[in-house]
């Protein structure tokens, strides 16, 4: 029974590989492992951690970052391809750059790598 967060600067998601850092009255803090904050934390602080798979994963905000072609309804196909993944959009934030692109900022709701693939393969496929 211990307290155990994740770090907001590499958001790990179940999947991928993790360490923790035992933190001064925090618990622990897990961190993907070629995060910063991990590479910068005390040596003697960090451990191994490892998911638990059988555990259900709250859905947790996480940034996708997606240049398009600044083109009509770009924002709906991308908006289509995520929800068909089954992931849930927070928000967007959208950008036009001067090439004729436009960048859009996802917060999409994850619980695994696994959600992050697949709207990632759905997102490639309307380019």
């Amino acid at each position: 029974n211990m307290l155990i967060r994740y770090c907001r600067h590499c958001n790990p998601l179940l999947g991928e590989e993790v360490k923790g850092v035992i933190t001064r009255g925090r618990g622990i803090k897990v961190h993907r492992v070629e995060c910063e904050h991990l590479l910068d934390s005390d040596e003697e602080r960090r451990l191994e951690v490892a998911w638990d798979y059988g555990a259900k994963v709250a859905a947790r905000p996480v940034q996708v970052e997606v240049e398009c072609e600044d083109a009509p309804g770009m924002l709906a196909s991308m908006s289509k391809a995520i929800s068909s993944a089954g992931v849930n959009i927070a928000s967007v934030v959208l950008k036009k750059l001067a090439n004729g692109h436009g960048l859009a900022r996802f917060e999409v709701l994850l619980s695994s790598i696994d959600d992050m693939e697949r709207v990632i393969g759905r997102l490639q496929q309307e380019r």
